[in-house]
């Protein structure tokens, strides 16, 4: 341990910790509070299926569209809404190898993370095309939900390989809702060597960012179609409201 603090001490002398955002100089490795002030956190009262915020404390706990219809996945749960400073944590942690950014992201999901696992579902992080795969080296929501798994001594929970992406989709960032669901259906398929694991068990889903929630959607759908799963729900870092 002490050899650890040592290294960690000439590490922060010859590069001093600095927000991971604007690069500010801090005390630690983290976002300074300028940065912090522009995150939008997503609190309570919330829908108790899709985790749209609520106007008001009801005396029912779901919005009018989860009265009509019910999401597949629920209950679903993001931390933040999704607004110009959690792109600028989402875009490079995804695309520029920024995993140092991975324990920071990790403690802002713990306390959801925490109570929707509860009940000890399965913890699957929405896979990647393996060509995207290839190209990336590593996928985000898997680094997300192995990191929690690990940290919340839930590592038993961690199916990484569960669902694999089959198709190779398109980028969805300039997609309507309508576009994006036609994109990604039938994306998604289990591996039969896992397939048993999800027999009677409640899954979590995990990924960064939802903007429509196609891609839950049809994760969902594939997992009620090919195992016997009970309750699946979602957790991510950020959501488009």
């Amino acid at each position: 341990m002490r050899t650890k603090q040592i290294l960690n001490f000439g590490l922060d002398l010859i590069l001093p910790p600095s927000c991971v955002v604007c690069r500010a100089r801090l005390s630690a490795h983290g976002l300074c509070g300028a940065c912090w002030a522009d995150l939008q956190p997503i609190t309570d009262p919330l829908c108790s299926a899709c985790g749209r915020p609520l106007p008001y404390a009801m005396r029912t706990d779901l919005c009018g569209a989860c009265h009509i219809r019910l999401p597949e996945v629920r209950p679903l749960r993001a931390f933040y809404r999704y607004n110009e400073m959690t792109r600028r944590l989402v875009v490079p942690f995804k695309h520029s190898d920024r995993l140092d950014m991975l324990p920071m992201l990790q403690r802002m999901m713990a306390q959801r993370f925490s109570e929707l696992t509860a009940n000890s579902p399965l913890v699957v992080p929405v896979p990647l095309h393996r060509w995207r795969f290839f190209l990336r080296r590593y996928n985000q929501a898997a680094e997300l939900a192995r990191r929690l798994c690990q940290t919340q001594n839930t590592a038993h929970l961690y199916q990484p390989d569960l669902l694999v992406r089959r198709k190779h989709t398109v980028s969805m960032g300039q997609l309507s809702r309508g576009d994006r669901a036609a994109n990604v259906r039938g994306a998604f398929s289990t591996r039969a060597q896992t397939r048993q694991l999800a027999a009677g068990r409640d899954i979590l889903l995990i990924d960064d960012v939802m903007t429509t929630g196609a891609t839950l959607e049809s994760c969902a759908k594939c997992l009620r179609a090919e195992t016997d799963c009970r309750q699946i729900g979602a957790l991510v870092l950020a959501r488009v409201l």
